[in-house]
């Protein structure tokens, strides 16, 4: 009776749903941009051999990131300003798209964006685990990741319905809206988390 009692007493907490609808905006607004960009970067001059190198590139830095970023998170005491940090620059530099003249300049953007997902991903995974109890860390993280896909679905589909009227730069300035909205749900809806029990043994996926 105590163990159902106290799972009762256990609600979906706030950080969940702050996570799931920071990542739901954030992947609208990175699926926006991305979307259209092996076609933007054959518009100005690039090509197949251009687009290798600044995917190549930009997933190298992502997966190097993570390691500073797990050795930070372990480390500090506050991760919000990690994660929070993450976001307002991987969002700042999308919109900067739609100035840019030739494919290095994408490449600089791609790296900044791919670095500061890198940095932010680990302390969010460690703070999703540390807000929510050991038995309903699955389900967090599944809510967590059905708003990123449903973030992957919205994006490509808003693209597809501003291309016709604003064009491919276009798409780029209206990335801008739902990626500034995903930094003011992390900066007003996500809480602080204090570390969590060692005997805790979650795994944390990126």
């Amino acid at each position: 009776m105590a163990d159902r009692g106290s799972s009762q007493q256990i609600p979906t907490p706030r950080n969940v749903y702050a996570f799931g609808l920071t990542s739901l905006l954030n992947d609208t607004a990175s699926e926006m941009a991305y979307w259209v960009l092996p076609a933007f970067i054959a518009s100005i001059g690039g090509g197949p051999a251009q687009l290798g190198i600044i995917e190549g590139v930009a997933e190298s830095v992502a997966s190097i990131a993570k390691l500073f970023s797990g050795y930070l998170a372990d480390r500090v005491s506050r991760r919000k300003p990690l994660v929070l940090g993450g976001y307002v620059v991987a969002n700042a530099v999308k919109p900067l798209l739609a100035l840019v003249s030739s494919w290095w300049q994408i490449l600089g953007i791609r790296f900044a964006d791919r670095f500061a997902k890198g940095i932010r991903g680990t302390a969010r995974d460690v703070m999703v685990a540390e807000s929510v109890d050991s038995s309903r860390i699955g389900s967090a993280y599944g809510l967590i990741q059905s708003m990123d896909s449903a973030g992957a679905i919205i994006g490509p589909v808003a693209a597809l319905l501003l291309i016709g009227r604003f064009g491919m730069r276009g798409v780029f300035w209206a990335a801008a809206v739902p990626g500034g909205l995903a930094i003011l749900v992390a900066w007003l809806g996500i809480r602080e988390t204090h570390r969590a029990d060692k005997k805790s043994g979650a795994i944390l996926q990126a």
